[in-house]
């Protein structure tokens, strides 16, 4: 058996998950993954609005994170033992609720503040991270 709560907000969630509203949800997640220039997928097929940018250590995930939240984002670092080591990551959550300028934004100042580039040189192999 669940509590109430659980159940009345299990409830809730499914009444806000309309078509219209999961359409948007993958429109924003589409528009950032091409904002940002990830790799091609089959017809922006990432199943998931949870996006990964690998920035490669623990210490460079770590600075990114802060750097971005001094910008007003919250993108935590995902790093060891969660991931292993030398993948540590950005961990980007976009949402139907974010308008399309904020997902703009979030792809200038990950764009601005060099994340785009590590991770673009930690895919090559390239530098130090």
């Amino acid at each position: 058996a669940l509590p109430l709560p659980a159940v009345a907000a299990a409830d809730a969630a499914l009444a806000l998950a309309t078509p219209q509203r999961r359409a948007q949800l993958w429109a924003r997640v589409c528009a950032f993954e091409a904002a940002i220039g990830s790799a091609p997928r089959k017809a922006c097929g990432w199943r998931s609005p949870i996006v990964p940018i690998e920035v490669g250590s623990e210490a460079a995930a770590l600075e990114a994170a802060a750097r971005l939240q001094r910008s007003g984002f919250l993108v935590p670092a995902i790093r060891p033992p969660t991931v292993p080591e030398g993948t540590s990551r950005l961990r980007v959550v976009v949402t139907a609720g974010h308008e399309e300028e904020e997902v703009a934004e979030l792809a200038r100042a990950l764009s601005e503040s060099g994340v785009l580039r590590l991770r673009d040189a930690h895919a090559r192999g390239e530098g130090e991270y």
